[in-house]
């Protein structure tokens, strides 16, 4: 009981110390779970690794991007030459973290496959462009595309600038969506298909 009412204590006293500090509490909140989201200890012992599936789900952010990378690097360096699975399920985030998982993906020997197994928005969308392997996505599933937002302003200009680039080599959209500008594409399976965004629609994954 003493133990519990000391950390009450401690902690009224910390956001005392905050508000005094003129800390905007939400603001804090928020950076916090920008960067823990996704933070995962690695384990190479995981059931999905021995099936060289990785899950990037949620938003894109530093923590991901890592976990990410970590299992990539790690798959990479197995024996055998089946792809690695990235099955994706995310709206979007950060464009550094999605630039980050991208260029390792280009690094590795291993070709990486994607699969959209749900929502693919913004740099997830990208992100899936990226794969090295095949495209793939399930059926029932969509993708976002949008221009990129933020700061700073050149930054946002080279990740649109990928994701322009990826649209003209690697799809066959229409030309008059190209640049994205301010409009929002929201497509299902079927559209991405049908505009060469995937490969191929599953109804199964294979693990």
């Amino acid at each position: 009981m003493h133990k519990v009412t000391l950390l009450l204590v401690l902690c009224c006293t910390f956001l005392n110390g905050c508000m005094k500090a003129n800390v905007n509490l939400d603001s804090l909140a928020k950076s916090l779970r920008s960067y823990e989201i996704g933070k995962l200890p690695f384990n190479p012992e995981n059931p999905f690794l021995q099936r060289r599936t990785i899950f990037l789900c949620g938003g894109v952010n530093f923590s991901i991007a890592q976990t990410v990378n970590e299992q990539l690097l790690y798959l990479d360096r197995q024996p055998g030459h089946e792809p690695i699975k990235l099955l994706i399920n995310s709206g979007g985030g950060d464009g550094t973290s999605y630039m980050a998982i991208r260029n390792t993906i280009k690094s590795i020997d291993t070709p990486v496959d994607t699969i959209n197994v749900g929502l693919c928005g913004s740099s997830a969308f990208t992100l899936h462009q990226s794969a090295t392997g095949k495209r793939y996505t399930c059926e029932g599933s969509a993708f976002i595309i949008h221009e990129g937002k933020g700061k700073p302003q050149k930054l946002v200009q080279m990740y649109i600038k990928d994701q322009e680039e990826l649209l003209r080599t690697r799809c066959n959209v229409p030309a008059d969506w190209l640049p994205v500008g301010k409009r929002e594409f929201i497509l299902s399976a079927e559209d991405a298909l049908k505009y060469q965004i995937v490969d191929e629609i599953i109804t199964k994954i294979n693990f």
